[in-house]
């Protein structure tokens, strides 16, 4: 026994001395209690400290993108102005609506419809719903059936 506790101290007093993962301090303590196995040395960040002049440039071509940007915006706003004026002078000469010009010249419709839900087909879904709860397939109402039988309500009580 020791002639290992002998052996350990020795490896630990080389490996303190000797360390080519650095000192004993920054090492971890799975490291200090293994001192023969080799490890992968802790990861140092640098931290490059731009010099004057390139803190400088960075600055100056910020600065410079922020100009074209700011060219290309005012560019993009002129064009938009110009359309619509365009687009008011064309509905105006010919008497169309400006809906129907913007489709013509932009690939839109003015047929399009939006979809929206609506307070009757949301009752009608609502009432649907309730009418199925707990039916078979076979035996559920569809929504077609609910309207008729919505209207003949309405008209007996008118």
């Amino acid at each position: 026994m020791t002639r290992l506790r002998h052996e350990r101290e020795i490896l630990e007093n080389d490996a303190e001395t000797t360390d080519p993962t650095g000192s004993a301090a920054e090492q971890s303590t799975w490291a200090k209690r293994q001192p023969t196995t080799l490890i992968q040395p802790v990861r140092q960040r640098h931290h490059c400290q731009k010099t004057h002049a390139e803190r400088e440039t960075d600055k100056m071509r910020y600065k410079r993108a922020k100009e074209n940007n700011d060219a290309l915006q005012a560019e993009v706003k002129a064009f938009h102005n110009l359309r619509d004026k365009m687009v008011k002078e064309l509905a105006g000469r010919f008497r169309k609506k400006e809906e129907y010009i913007r489709g013509l010249l932009f690939s839109s419709s003015t047929l399009k419809s939006t979809r929206k839900p609506n307070l009757k087909n949301a009752i009608i879904h609502q009432k649907v719903k309730e009418l199925n709860e707990g039916s078979w397939s076979s035996r559920q109402i569809v929504i077609p059936v609910l309207l008729i039988c919505m209207q003949a309500g309405k008209r007996a009580a008118d």
